[in-house]
């Protein structure tokens, strides 16, 4: 289920929002389980000081999802470009640390593939081509 929604503003800042309109390009999803974790953490990775999602989710495994796969989102239709992130391994204080780092798991993107509206509380639905 959504949780969060935001959208980057003319400043290069997040903003919450009840509802947004997914009109092209790419979008970030980020598991609230995740973001509970990496808020514990003592040593923060690169990505988690600043990765800021589109959309946060509850109770979703992004691992049931693969690459290709199409979603629908209230009446927002996206395809999944990739499940997890990539790590910035030289730069990165989890990959020094030797311990796997939990926005592997935490994290997936997808491209719009039929423009719509997303709003808190809607569900993400796998739907066949």
């Amino acid at each position: 289920m959504i949780i969060k929604l935001s959208i980057r503003t003319a400043e290069h800042q997040r903003t919450q929002v009840d509802s947004r309109l997914f009109d092209d390009g790419d979008i970030s999803f980020y598991a609230e389980e995740t973001e509970m974790e990496v808020e514990k953490l003592e040593t923060k990775g690169l990505c988690m000081k600043c990765y800021k999602a589109d959309i946060t989710t509850r109770g979703i495994d992004y691992s049931a999802f693969k690459e290709g796969d199409l979603i629908r989102i209230g009446s927002l239709k996206a395809r999944i470009s990739m499940v997890g992130k990539p790590c910035y391994l030289e730069e990165c204080g989890i990959y020094d640390s030797e311990k796997r780092c939990i926005m592997l798991d935490g994290t997936m993107f997808a491209d719009v593939v039929e423009p719509g509206e997303a709003a808190l509380g809607e569900e993400i639905h796998l739907v066949s081509e």
